[in-house]
């Protein structure tokens, strides 16, 4: 053996063996789970033996939506998230170009803003970002990145203009500097020119930060993060080749249009999977956009804004074509949709392309799934739909929806517990860097259905709240089965890949709020200690 757990409380998640107190790992692989007694009598000359004192385990995280390049890009961006008014972004962004010395002329990046956290809550608009500098061209992110402000530098630079036609499935605004959704794409060339040299470094960087949430193996949506995808897909299978991947991933294909889609297609990366470290995964298609700045696709208007129901990016043609394509092509699908609107239109979509070209082994999915009602939670059922989704998001939802949408399409919406009891196949992911990927604030949201303040005190409809449990097996067994890697990973079972998490209590035995204090202490992934916290 090349490693032996004993002295723990080992959650499997294998329903032959719920529990134990020791493993053993050879080459990768988890070779036996048992006693301690008998797991110790396999260890051998060479054998690493570690004592867990009584610490409990549980197999690797695997976030099932995040976007792990742009994580590591915004990084090193300016963090607008604690901005509690318009003064205090602008100030923060002068600070961050004075601190980092950015010279006139350079790009400045700004992320994770929130109007609704503001003291007046107004969108920002050209005119202030003006302010900050007139020298710079700055682009700054909505914290949900559906939505970005650029001010006149910027614009200049891009060559911008009220001249500039509008982009199909998104909308901008010169005068404010605002872009949704695809009109984005006219700003973001300027955080998209890494080579692949640098994106394996920003990589790298992004999953050694993982390690520590205890987070193993993740779904990652990548593509919109450079000018040429195939710079992604370079930089991740050099990183698997030279053993220099951290964390295993499953490759979340974003396809902007049709165009786009068979051009991806017919570069055959499907079956892709180098050294069980880098995978080819699901199309990825955006529906919609974000409910905080009301670009998701509803079938009303929304309660606070009369003249608005969100932006579908394809009309319901052109969604129905690409995921006909997918499933003629073998492809199975992840996708983006908030609305209720833009819900229907996807299962729509896919249930056209399965009567068209019937292939049940094809696991598509919606990404989000935030605003349901009853009608459209059966359907998911019914149909078998996977649903990615993303508990941490109650932590600002919550106190948005019911305005966004009315009390009565509130309470049908994020309806987790409805979906797990009903046997849908519900994974849990983070959309970082839309919010933190930090696990046990995802599991928290989950089973507390509360703002990470305690708010509101009983739960948010918390009759829609999944156990600790249950979230484990969502956050592990189910993004397993999301890349048909069910019978490899997700348990700590004989045969499967040796990835778990070290945690500093039982989180079977304390209350929701004592969550957040839970501390990953060590995670293991393919046998070796990839992270272990100070002092341990």
């Amino acid at each position: 053996m090349d490693l032996i757990l004993y002295n723990g409380n080992v959650i499997t998640m294998d329903e032959q063996c719920p529990d134990a107190s020791a493993v053993a790992i050879k080459n990768g692989k988890v070779i036996a789970v048992g006693c301690d007694a008998d797991i110790l009598k396999l260890t051998g000359k060479n054998t690493k033996v570690l004592d867990l004192r009584m610490r409990t385990v549980v197999p690797g995280f695997n976030d099932s939506h995040l976007h792990n390049v742009k994580y590591g890009i915004f990084s090193n961006c300016c963090d607008l998230s604690k901005s509690t008014s318009l003064q205090e972004l602008i100030d923060d962004t002068r600070k961050f170009i004075k601190d980092n010395n950015i010279m006139p002329g350079n790009w400045v990046i700004g992320t994770g803003w929130n109007q609704d956290l503001f003291d007046v809550k107004v969108y920002p608009a050209k005119s202030d970002l003006d302010l900050i500098s007139a020298d710079h061209p700055i682009v700054l992110f909505r914290c949900c990145s559906h939505l970005l402000l650029a001010n006149s530098k910027a614009l200049e630079m891009l060559g911008i203009n009220e001249e500039t036609p509008q982009v199909k499935g998104g909308y901008f605004d010169v005068s404010l500097g605002l872009f949704r959704e695809t009109a984005k794409e006219l700003v973001q060339v300027s955080v998209k020119s890494y080579d692949v040299q640098t994106l394996k470094t920003i990589i790298k960087k992004a999953c050694e930060d993982l390690l520590k949430q205890g987070i193993t193996s993740i779904h990652t949506d990548d593509f919109n993060m450079s000018v040429d995808y195939k710079r992604i897909i370079q930089a991740y299978s050099e990183l698997a080749e030279e053993g220099n991947l951290p964390v295993r991933v499953t490759q979340q294909c974003l396809a902007v249009d049709q165009e786009g889609l068979e051009y991806f297609i017919n570069w055959d990366y499907k079956g892709l999977n180098i050294n069980d470290f880098y995978r080819m995964g699901p199309i990825k298609i955006l529906a919609d956009g974000s409910l905080g700045s009301r670009s998701a696709a509803l079938r009303e208007p929304y309660k606070d804004a009369p003249d608005m129901k969100g932006i579908l990016i394809h009309n319901e043609n052109e969604l129905k074509k690409m995921v006909e394509t997918c499933q003629k092509s073998g492809y199975y699908t992840a996708i983006h949709c908030i609305g209720d609107k833009a819900l229907e239109l996807v299962i729509d979509s896919i249930e056209h392309a399965r009567k068209k070209y019937p292939d049940t082994s094809l696991r598509h999915g919606v990404v989000h799934c935030q605003i349901t009602d009853e009608k459209l939670l059966n359907r998911i059922k019914e149909m078998d739909l996977l649903v990615y989704a993303q508990p941490i998001f109650l932590n600002y939802d919550l106190h948005i929806v019911e305005d966004r949408v009315g009390r009565q399409l509130a309470s049908s919406s994020y309806n987790f517990g409805w979906l797990v009891r009903n046997g849908v196949h519900l994974s849990m992911g983070t959309d970082s860097p839309v919010e933190r990927f930090n696990t046990m604030e995802n599991i928290y949201c989950a089973a507390a259905r509360k703002d990470l303040n305690g708010f509101p005190e009983k739960g948010f409809y918390p009759e829609q709240s999944i156990t600790v449990e249950e979230s484990i097996r969502a956050y592990t067994c189910e993004s397993a089965y999301c890349s048909y890697e069910e019978n490899i990973k997700g348990k700590i079972k004989s045969g499967y890949f040796a990835d778990m998490a070290v945690l500093s209590d039982d989180i079977y035995n304390i209350s929701d709020e004592k969550l957040l204090d839970v501390k990953v202490e060590m995670t293991i992934v393919d046998g070796i200690i990839r992270y272990e916290s100070k002092g341990k």
